[in-house]
């Protein structure tokens, strides 16, 4: 698993090495991923030895904001989406149908600090706190023992930390790709990007004058 997060890593940015553009102060940018999650499809794999088994699992999905307060620092917004669910057959009282179900959604503010940052790529550390919620349910078909049961969210606090990379392929279309400690464990998607001025640097690049900087 190590190695294949760190080819997708290695091959990402070598993409961004040959089409991106950093982002500079000013500017903005929405990102949409999508994840990987080693612990969800644990989760749902470790019923497959069930009779009836199937499971799905959705996400999870990431939608960021990010402000650039300088060239070195960018603040904002990580919005994160996942669920799974597991359906098999219960042996109580005969062979009826039973599921359990996940969803988690987390809202948290975000912190950006670039600490390579050239007119060829950007790497980052992000870190993010906030709000965190969770339903967890259990289902049984059981005529003799029917209903659902709901587990609360007990612990609402969220948290991230992920070291990732950022870049535009355009001045207004690119990607990231992120690993860490996160609803993923390794993310990527696409970003737009909007906003910024002119001039400034950042990690020995050199931005022109009079080229329009994301």
């Amino acid at each position: 698993m190590l190695k294949k997060i760190l080819l997708s890593t290695i091959l990402v940015a070598m993409t961004f090495m040959s089409f991106a553009q950093v982002f500079s102060k000013g500017s903005m940018n929405v990102c949409v991923g999508y994840g990987y999650n080693a612990f969800s499809h644990y989760i749902t794999d470790s019923w497959s030895d069930n009779t009836g088994f199937s499971s799905s699992n959705l996400g999870p999905i990431h939608l960021k904001y990010e402000y650039m307060v300088s060239d070195k620092v960018g603040i904002g917004l990580s919005l994160n989406y996942m669920s799974y669910k597991v359906g098999y057959n219960t042996d109580m009282n005969g062979t009826y149908k039973a599921s359990i179900q996940y969803s988690s959604i987390s809202s948290l503010f975000r912190t950006n600090v670039y600490y390579v940052n050239t007119d060829k790529i950007g790497i980052y550390t992000g870190i993010g706190l906030g709000y965190r919620t969770a339903v967890f349910k259990e289902k049984y078909e059981d005529p003799n023992f029917q209903g659902e049961s709901k587990t609360p969210n007990l612990f609402p606090f969220g948290m991230e930390i992920t070291t990732g990379i950022k870049g535009m392929f355009t001045p207004n279309i690119g990607a990231y790709a992120e690993v860490g400690f996160a609803k993923s464990v390794i993310q990527a998607g696409i970003c737009i990007g909007f906003g910024g001025g002119e001039g400034g640097g950042g990690g020995g690049g050199h931005r022109g004058g009079g080229r329009r900087q994301m």
